[in-house]
């Protein structure tokens, strides 16, 4: 029975992993398989958080595995080197999901257990998410293999450990949890077994520890080099900041929706193994600036505990009258859910992806590519999986305290016939051949908002558009509705 369960839970996750086709956010896959891809193929861009030694390499070394096993076997295509991480990540969702569902069913019977399992595969953001390569994805998945364990079992201590290393943040979860267990062994007397709890988790944060020196070629400790950037400087603000109640308007309401109502009518009756860490996830994350909807997926599955046993309550009768609400309700939710969970994985975002698959699947492939956008708006080399040399528009952080800092990105924008003007000089063809030190002119990828402004620089280097892809349906800020390509004379002669 439970394999059947895991088993169709799995095919779920792989189909979004299969529908997943857009953008999210750019650590989808800066912070992983972009790193992963450097490890096997040693092309890959890494960001500046690598050379500061504030990632974890667990999360990227997990996906570098199976690329080291498909080039050993040659099935190392572009499409499976974009859809192998995703698998990956939505089988760790997989068993995540199968893990909680028999731990609710344990706790508050078989009724609400399945009540959280329909809640969790119909959530348009689980769906969304679920199979992404994103670290907030595999917190999740750890949160809920380490939930089940707690605290009977001492082997939660280093999967709890494992996650603090690899995304520090995921101490706010556990600290309270951490607590009411200490609290728990003072009241029992059994304060004398702390040395033999506390063994396991600290040879798992050895073990990162090494793994990551290893990997950084220097020791490197990453909860420490994570907390001086992000905590002390600040620099997690650059990427913006928001209100206090940013992620009660901007994520609660739109991620859980009517659920909300027994969420809350539940909440007095909630043990304080799902309140205690929701409620210090929830206010830390909301007084720190920078605010994601991603950073509160790791307790989107404690959030709709509390759901499944009120509806569960409420929903008391023969098994024939429970199996007509789990159909009616599960229909009623992919009914509002699935087509939201569809537009943002099919729809919305997808002009950054697509023009890198075109540039990697084009004959012949352009010998250079450079993208005129904010910084980390496209996938690199984990989705082009072919050596073109690229270049983007940086926006690294004012690690030397430079009170005259400015990023390359924002200096393009501030004067973009400028800066092209600077980096690919008006030059005759014969100069470039003569004069290897001369750049030669790129293929170009911007959003259509920024075509007015280079029209002439594109004008007088003769670039022809040769490319273009929906990616949003409507225009925000210097992201537009399409990404546009622009190649230039000496590859134009391939298009006709």
């Amino acid at each position: 029975m439970m394999s059947t369960v895991f088993l169709l839970v799995l095919c779920w996750r792989w189909l979004w992993a299969w529908l997943s086709r857009t953008w999210y956010v750019p650590d989808e896959t800066w912070q992983s398989v972009e790193v992963a891809h450097r490890v096997v193929w040693g092309t890959g861009h890494l960001t500046w958080e690598w050379r500061e030694g504030i990632r974890s390499s667990i999360h990227p070394l997990l996906f570098s595995l199976p690329f080291q096993l498909m080039a050993m076997l040659g099935l190392d295509s572009r499409d499976a080197v974009v859809l192998v991480p995703k698998l990956v990540q939505g089988a760790l969702t997989a068993v995540g999901d199968v893990a909680m569902y028999r731990w609710v069913e344990r706790r508050e019977g078989r009724s609400a257990g399945a009540w959280h399992l329909l809640l969790s595969l119909t959530n348009w953001h689980s769906c969304y998410s679920g199979s992404r390569t994103l670290i907030n994805t595999l917190e999740t998945s750890l949160l809920c293999l380490s939930l089940p364990l707690y605290p009977s079992s001492p082997f939660y201590l280093p999967i709890a450990a494992a996650m603090v290393m690899i995304r520090p943040t995921a101490a706010i979860t556990w600290l309270p949890l951490l607590l009411l267990h200490l609290h728990q062994l003072w009241r029992t007397n059994h304060l004398q077994h702390l040395l033999r709890l506390a063994l396991p988790p600290i040879v798992t944060v050895l073990a990162i520890v090494c793994l990551d020196s290893w990997f950084y070629n220097r020791f490197t400790f990453v909860p420490l080099n994570f907390f001086q950037y992000n905590v002390l400087h600040n620099l997690s603000s650059i990427y913006g900041t928001h209100p206090p109640w940013w992620y009660l308007t901007n994520a609660l309401i739109p991620t859980l929706g009517p659920l909300l109502i027994p969420i809350i009518a539940a909440l007095p009756s909630t043990p304080s193994i799902i309140t205690a860490p929701s409620l210090t996830t929830l206010l830390t994350l909301s007084l720190l600036p920078h605010k994601e909807m991603r950073f509160l997926q790791p307790i989107l599955p404690l959030l709709l505990y509390p759901a499944a046993t009120k509806l569960a309550k409420w929903t008391r009768g023969p098994p024939w009258r429970r199996t007509q609400m789990y159909l009616t309700t599960g229909l009623s939710l992919l009914a509002v859910n699935a087509p939201i969970a569809l537009y943002l994985s099919l729809v919305h975002q997808r002009g950054v992806v697509d023009v890198v698959g075109w540039a990697s699947t084009r004959s012949p492939a352009p010998q250079s590519l450079q993208f005129l956008m904010p910084c980390h708006s496209t996938p690199l080399y984990s989705h082009i999986h072919k050596n073109i040399t690229t270049r983007f528009l940086t926006c690294e952080p004012n690690l030397l305290g430079d009170s005259n800092h400015v990023d390359e990105a924002d200096e393009f924008y501030r004067d973009p016939m400028a800066w092209l003007h600077t980096h690919y000089p008006l030059t005759s063809n014969i100069a470039r051949r003569l004069d290897p030190s001369i750049p030669h002119l790129p293929t170009i990828a911007l959003f259509d908002v920024l075509q007015t402004a280079v029209q002439g620089f594109l004008d007088d280097r003769g670039y022809v558009k040769c490319s273009s892809h929906f990616h949003a349906n409507f225009a925000e800020g210097r992201v537009g509705r399409e990404v546009l390509a622009f190649c230039p004379p000496s590859e134009t002669v391939h298009l006709y």
